[in-house]
């Protein structure tokens, strides 16, 4: 036992230690509970899907107020590029330069802190 265990459990060392039942670890008692761990989990999977099946329609916003239509084929068509001869690769991009370059005016200085 560790110091915490003794500090919440004072008269844990006096409490003889559980002796574990060697019937419900046989292979027949470890199939039976997990054949019930999946019939639980199973009944509430299908009464999770079953609240949500009959709440949909009630939820505001969910349902659309028309039905949904696809879009049509001729949308997902590519537009048409009017010249095939410009490329982005071969394009040079012209950088705009000001007119006349000014000199930058040098930052006036500050006293040294704390004098």
């Amino acid at each position: 036992m560790t110091p915490w265990h003794r500090f919440w459990f004072p008269d844990g060392d006096s409490v003889p230690s559980p002796t574990r039942d060697a019937a419900l670890w046989t292979p027949q008692a470890l199939a039976e509970s997990q054949r019930v761990l999946w019939q639980q989990a199973a009944e509430a999977t299908e009464a999770w899907w079953r609240y949500w099946r009959l709440a949909w329609p009630a939820l505001p916003g969910v349902v659309p107020a028309r039905p949904v239509v696809p879009p049509s084929p001729l949308s997902a068509m590519p537009m048409r590029v009017a010249s095939t001869s410009a490329t982005p690769q071969g394009r040079s991009v012209a950088r705009k330069r000001p007119a006349t370059p000014t000199p930058t005016p040098a930052r006036p200085r500050r006293a040294a802190r704390g004098k």
